[in-house]
């Protein structure tokens, strides 16, 4: 059950301004889109009162969203014969009738009516160390470990979603609470789950109307509510940028990675960090990360990592923090760094008085030996922060009060809406807003979490220090 996580500023654009924030392509213009719209209507795939197989006839929604990834397929098919070379990673599968499962989070289970996936991890990828006589070191080869045991076009393993879509016949205030509701959580568990995201999509889809959703660590956005049939365009501008789409440039961190390495025979989970051209392997759990536990926060986890170079992994250990702060917060070195300067002027003013000091040597011990601590960077080489749009106003959650309980929920068995929460409206007000940076931090001195300290003499002393 999630309470707290949810209280987090939500914004809301046109969804010309979002698809230009969130969904900026290189190839993604108007004159594509119209020859794209062009084109399916020629094939009577889009015609000038909507999409024929998306319109309303039944009274199960499996069944009149099924041909979802048909028309999304129709979709890529034109737009690569009106030259579009991106090459396309992501499919849109239909609608699932079974929970997928997130493995780091227990026994959690989340249910989402229909996702784009990608089969580029079906593709097990092989990276071979070398020995320091540049050949390869065969007890360290490590390669992409699959979430689940179904990969591919079809997979629902939440490694491979890039986008997350809940679908209704019909608009209405309970509809659109319950959809809020559901994508929040299955979006929260994926960026809980997933230290290799940054951010993930949704979209909704009520009866005619559609909406776009963006959850980072800053806020969650989302566009004004559109008819798709009469706007297809938009509709269209979100499949080509999603379906042709490179991880990078949705929701995944290029600098981080997750691997397969053998230990004592079996296959573990390690997630391999980059800071600048260095690399880190995670060895066991989390010192922390009950903080990216929050969608909208700063997100810390805290690894034990050893440094990985071209002939394996080295015999040295340290301590990485990736983090969201704000973006005008100050890094940890330049608040250690003021901390000694303040003190060497002390220093440097007793000693003019006639009474030498030590204070900025002597408080050394007590800090920690930050080696690095710098900015993540995106694909393109730029700093990783959260964006906003050029206009948008602040809007609140749908109005519970409002929900009608006798509503039949989704066809689909799982997260009832009785089961989620939906915070009070009125505590947006109070949360800070502004854009979140992504940083990355490496320390010296090997710590563990005071919960996990079985000799409470030690637990005292590390009390002490702190008082």
């Amino acid at each position: 059950m999630l309470r707290e996580d949810y209280t987090s500023n939500i914004i809301e654009c046109s969804n010309a301004d979002f698809i230009q924030t969130y969904l900026r392509r290189s190839f993604l213009d108007d004159t594509l889109v119209d020859s794209i719209v062009e084109k399916l209507r020629g094939n009577s795939v889009l015609l000038e009162n909507g999409w024929p197989d998306l319109r309303i006839g039944t009274e199960n929604e499996n069944d009149t969203f099924a041909p979802l990834s048909k028309v999304a397929s129709a979709v890529a098919n034109v737009a690569e014969s009106c030259g579009v070379q991106e090459k396309r990673s992501f499919w849109v599968v239909p609608t699932r009738t079974t929970p997928t499962k997130l493995k780091r989070a227990s026994s959690t289970l989340w249910v989402i009516d229909t996702c784009l996936t990608c089969d580029v991890l079906a593709k097990i990828q092989k990276l071979s160390f070398a020995t320091s006589n540049g050949q390869p070191n065969k007890n360290a080869n490590n390669h992409i470990q699959p979430d689940e045991e179904n990969e591919g076009r079809s997979s629902h393993a939440a490694h491979n979603v890039s986008a997350l879509g809940e679908l209704r016949l019909r608009g209405a205030t309970a509809t659109a609470q319950d959809d809020e509701k559901k994508l929040i959580f299955a979006a929260n568990e994926i960026m809980c789950d997933d230290p290799t995201r940054r951010f993930i999509f949704g979209f909704t889809i009520e009866a005619k109307t559609m909406q776009l959703w963006l959850f980072c660590r800053s806020h969650i956005a989302k566009c004004e509510k559109f008819n798709y049939h009469e706007e297809p365009r938009p509709f269209i501008k979100f499949l080509l940028a999603v379906m042709f789409g490179s991880r990078g440039q949705l929701d995944w961190d290029p600098t981080v990675t997750r691997l397969s390495k053998m230990v004592n025979g079996s296959d573990i989970v390690v997630y391999e960090y980059k800071i600048g051209c260095r690399r880190f392997h995670t060895a066991g759990n989390p010192i922390s990360e009950r903080s990216a536990y929050h969608l909208v926060s700063r997100a810390t986890r805290v690894w034990k990592v050893q440094e990985v170079t071209h002939a394996g992994p080295s015999d040295s250990t340290y301590v990485l923090t990736d983090v969201w702060p704000y973006k005008d917060a100050k890094l940890e070195r330049e608040i250690l760094d003021d901390i000694f300067e303040k003190l060497a002027n002390v220093d440097e003013e007793n000693t003019k008085n006639g009474t030498p000091t030590t204070h900025a040597k002597d408080a050394k011990p007590f800090f920690l030996t930050i080696l690095e601590d710098v900015p993540v960077t995106n694909t393109e080489g730029e700093n990783d922060v959260t964006v906003f749009p050029p206009n948008y106003q602040r809007v609140q959650w749908t109005d519970g009060r409002q929900l009608d309980a006798s509503r039949r929920d989704s066809s689909l068995d799982g997260i009832r809406s009785s089961d989620l929460f939906v915070p009070d409206p009125y505590k947006l007000r109070s949360r800070r807003f502004q854009g979140r940076k992504h940083v990355r931090r490496l320390v010296k001195e090997v710590c563990e979490s005071v919960y996990e300290l079985s000799d409470m003499l030690q637990f005292v002393k590390c009390m002490g220090d702190v008082l």
